[in-house]
């Protein structure tokens, strides 16, 4: 399961000492981070409850192990300002953009039915984990592309002149949140093909092949 979504941003000035406020971009200090899956075994969910999760499967196979994978992305941003007090207007320029992105504590569901140190939990266990594994491998092979396409498309916005300050930052801000869920978008359906990859019946029949007391 894939979930996206945006955390809310910060918005603070730092002082720029001599521009020109031309209708033309500046350098932005850009940062990138990846924050990797760390899985939290859950040996206690039922079969009924996963397989309520699991709303997506429309034939009769029961599902038994579940990875809950939550993509998020923060991002924060930072702006140069200069007020000229005789027009009382103020140069806004986009200064420093901070992305995180990743998932953090990842649920890792097991059917209570079987227990650690059996060879039907042991199967499930390293199933899932393999997602963990490809959530982590995925993420991280995006860190540089992520930065690069930051540095490009920022290159498109510039810096302004305007009464409203404040309001500005804000504009700017929803323009960078926006480039970066574009990106993020990407990584999600790379994701989403890797997952698919190890979750065909072929894969489920080596799974269970692996053992022979399933339930």
């Amino acid at each position: 399961m894939l979930l996206f979504g945006l955390s809310a941003n910060l918005l603070w000035s730092t002082p720029l000492l001599a521009f020109s406020c031309k209708s033309s971009s500046v350098p932005v200090k850009i940062s990138t981070r990846f924050v990797k899956a760390v899985p939290v075994i859950d040996n206690n969910a039922s079969q009924r409850r996963l397989n309520k999760k699991h709303r997506s499967r429309r034939d009769s196979t029961q599902t038994i192990g579940m990875t809950e994978s939550g993509l998020f992305i923060r991002v924060t941003t930072s702006f140069a300002i200069k007020s000229f007090r005789r027009s009382k207007k103020s140069c806004v320029a986009l200064h420093g953009v901070k992305v995180e992105y990743g998932f953090g504590s990842t649920p890792v569901l097991i059917d209570k039915q079987f227990r650690p140190g059996s060879c039907e939990y042991r199967a499930i266990y390293d199933h899932e984990i393999e997602h963990v594994r490809i959530m982590n491998s995925k993420g991280r092979s995006y860190n540089e592309w992520i930065h690069k396409q930051m540095s490009y498309r920022l290159k498109s916005i510039t810096q302004r002149l305007t009464t409203r300050p404040n309001q500005e930052q804000r504009r700017i801000t929803g323009r960078v949140k926006k480039i970066a869920a574009s990106l993020m978008r990407k990584l999600n359906n790379s994701l989403s093909v890797a997952h698919a990859y190890i979750d065909t019946p072929e894969s489920y029949r080596k799974t269970q092949a692996k053992c022979s007391g399933w339930k």
